[in-house]
C-alpha cells in the first residue's frame, strides 16, 4: 500500500533505505527521500533540497546536490486542497511481493528494459512517487 507523505508544505519522506550501494553520478547511495516538491533526493545530508523551490539560474556550484526532479516545483499539498504525495518501496530482495506488486514491478521492469534494448531486465528495487493533484504554492 502506498504512504502518504505528511501534508504540508516543504515536507520530505523518512529516510527511505536502498538495499545495496546505487551509483549515481560520481557517488554512490544507500538512502533516499520523497519531497512534496517534486524531487526524490539521494544520501544523508538530502533533507535540505526540500527547500530549494525553483532551479537554481547558474546551478549549484559546490552545492552538491543528488537528485532526481521530475516534478520540481514549489508544490503545497495541504487539506484545503486535494494534493497529495504517495511513494512506495518495492523490495525483492526482503519480502514476497503480492501480486499488485509484482505487476508494478513487472511494468518497470518492461518499460526500462523496453528503453534499455535489455528484455531480460529485472529489478530487485523499485520507488514509486506519484504527486497527485499537487497545486503551486499559493503566495506567488
Amino acid at each position: 500500500m502506498d504512504e502518504l507523505l505528511t501534508i504540508g508544505d516543504d515536507v520530505a519522506s523518512p529516510k527511505l533505505t536502498i538495499p545495496f550501494p546505487m551509483a549515481f553520478g560520481q557517488r554512490t547511495f544507500t538512502t533516499c527521500r520523497v519531497t512534496s516538491n517534486g524531487i526524490i533526493t539521494f544520501g544523508p545530508e538530502s533533507w535540505h533540497v526540500r527547500y530549494l523551490y525553483q532551479p537554481r539560474q547558474n546551478g549549484f556550484g559546490s552545492y552538491r546536490v543528488a537528485m532526481l526532479a521530475p516534478f520540481w516545483d514549489d508544490f503545497h499539498p495541504s487539506r484545503f486542497n486535494d494534493g497529495r504525495v504517495y511513494y512506495q518501496v518495492y523490495n525483492k530482495q526482503s519480502t514476497t511481493l503480492s501480486v499488485s506488486a509484482s505487476a508494478v514491478v513487472a511494468e518497470v521492469d518492461k518499460r526500462i528494459g523496453e528503453f534499455v534494448g535489455n528484455t531480460n531486465f529485472k529489478s530487485s528495487y523499485v520507488l514509486k512517487a506519484t504527486w497527485h493533484n499537487v497545486v503551486m504554492y499559493y503566495e506567488y
